[in-house]
């Protein structure tokens, strides 16, 4: 495969989780991020390097943030003769504490 473009991104996401008072507890922000337009001999466009980029993570005294990325789903947007290549990021964000169950976000 030849002819990359790229990288781009996506603006910026985030999670926040905040206690029943309204403090924040943890919070995580990222970029999805990616190569595209690439080729094969000039036929089709793929995507390569797709996952996130992060901007910044926290967590309050005592609490705990779990993050995991998957590339889920590749697909083929075009047809057989002129493929378009696509894939979907996932991101999940768990926060827990000592004193507080585990609160999970996913976003694709």
């Amino acid at each position: 495969l030849e002819n990359w473009q790229g990288p781009a991104q996506s603006d910026g996401f985030y999670i926040e989780f905040k206690n029943k008072i309204g403090m924040k507890l943890t919070k995580f922000s990222w970029r999805f991020v990616w190569k595209y337009g690439g080729d094969l001999g000039g036929v089709g466009k793929y995507v390569t390097q797709a996952g996130i980029d992060i901007d910044s993570s926290s967590a309050f005294l005592a609490e705990h943030l779990d993050v995991d990325v998957k590339s889920v789903k590749p697909v083929n947007y075009g047809d057989a003769d002129t493929p378009v290549g696509g894939v979907d990021i996932q991101v999940s964000v768990a926060s827990h504490g000592l004193k507080n169950a585990t609160k999970v976000c996913t976003m694709t």
